[in-house]
């Protein structure tokens, strides 16, 4: 299957207790899960793993693997588009990889298509609707002295998902390094929603 699909192809429950800080003033022990791939050298997903074949370590401190599970709940993804003048040169490309991922993730996803050239601007609430995503995917275009807002983007994508209580969130961002990034969002407000 795809490699974004082994990627995500594993859950591992297990115990933390948050940072550093928060271990120092005693916390209370959370679960807490996170998904990893394991293949095998032709890039087949392995299977058959159990809580004894993972090492999990926060902060240097290992932690006890509670369960290892196959990833089951379908992914609900943010594609983050950048549609500002940087992607003048790079708009066919743009419009068939985005084509091919979604032929990739028909059935296994719920996507949303979401611009960031002048401000974020959904193009397409989530859905499963291959065609649908397709048919706004084809029809992108670069948005002339236009430039990126990336960081509102994900803040919005973030809350999005948060609010949407999606069982494994993913937030794919597309974008061009050679434009100005005009977002009024600072990177810690961007990292606090990105973590909550």
């Amino acid at each position: 299957m795809a490699t974004v699909l082994r990627a995500l192809s594993a859950c591992l429950v297990f115990v933390s207790t948050g940072a550093a800080s928060a271990q120092a003033q005693g916390a209370d022990a959370r679960g807490r899960e996170i998904y990893v791939s394991v293949i095998d050298r032709q890039g087949a997903p392995v299977t058959g793993l159990t809580t004894a074949d993972f090492t999990v370590k926060e902060d240097g401190t290992v932690r006890e693997v509670l369960d290892v599970k196959p990833a089951t709940e379908p992914l609900t993804i943010a594609v983050l588009i950048d549609d500002s003048a940087a992607a003048t040169d790079a708009t066919s490309y743009l419009r068939d990889g985005l084509a091919a991922f979604l032929e990739r993730m028909r059935g296994h996803a719920e996507i949303a298509l979401i611009t960031t050239g002048e401000r974020p601007t959904v193009l397409t609430q989530y859905t499963t609707d291959t065609q649908v995503l397709t048919d706004k995917a084809k029809r992108l275009f670069a948005r002339p002295n236009a430039g990126a807002y990336l960081l509102e983007a994900l803040v919005d994508a973030s809350r999005g998902l948060a609010k949407r209580e999606a069982k494994r969130p993913v937030i794919l961002a597309i974008t061009f390094e050679t434009g100005p990034e005009y977002s009024n969002q600072h990177y810690q407000n961007v990292l606090r929603d990105l973590q909550t």
